[in-house]
């Protein structure tokens, strides 16, 4: 996972958010797959993970069912 994927699953998230349970469950799954491409070796994960916190700034309201 490289900076331009989180921003693309970011602007996927971003348009899930009319949403709240769907893109609620992506940001854990966004979440999830950048701790494991930081786990692996990701070039510049302190820059992912910056980028990817980001996520926290889509406006939805954040349950499950």
């Amino acid at each position: 996972m490289n900076i331009a994927e989180v921003r693309e699953r970011l602007t996927r998230i971003e348009a899930m958010s009319g949403d709240s349970e769907i893109a609620h469950m992506e940001q854990d799954k966004f979440l999830l797959d950048v701790l494991q491409a930081v786990a692996d070796g990701a070039y510049a994960p302190e820059e992912i993970a910056v980028v990817a916190l980001e996520v926290q700034n889509i406006k939805f309201t954040r349950w499950y069912a």
